[in-house]
């Protein structure tokens, strides 16, 4: 995963799960870094400037990031954006692209502390 001198966040306990409306995971067969949870929550992919690029379904989401589910066609999506959430307009997550498919991407979530995307 490139980080483009940024600190992904990592570790179950620097996420408040509250906000996505799920349970933080318990301990189980489960072997990635951070489980991963189904949700159907719809977003919206905001620029660095806060203007919406498009909206997105989050299908999954875990302490360090989600995949995202692009609704429209033909969106060229940054590297690097602000995800709001549709239940609670008041959760964003910095995020960073960390891989992408045809309809959807992936994305690990960033400390807004080390956040400094180019304008």
């Amino acid at each position: 995963m490139a980080t483009v001198g940024l600190r992904a966040v990592r570790d179950s306990k620097s996420v408040d799960y509250s906000a996505f409306k799920v349970q933080q995971p318990v301990s189980g067969p489960e072997k990635r870094r951070s489980p991963r949870k189904n949700v159907r929550c719809m977003g919206q992919i905001h620029d660095v400037q806060g203007s919406i690029i498009t909206r997105c379904m989050m299908t999954d989401v875990s302490a360090s990031g989600a995949k995202l589910v692009i609704v429209e066609e033909g969106i060229n999506v940054p590297d690097l954006f602000v995800l709001t959430l549709a239940r609670n307009a008041g959760v964003l997550r910095h995020c960073e692209v960390a891989w992408r498919r045809a309809n959807s991407i992936g994305v690990c979530f960033v400390e807004s502390a080390s956040w400094n995307p180019p304008r």
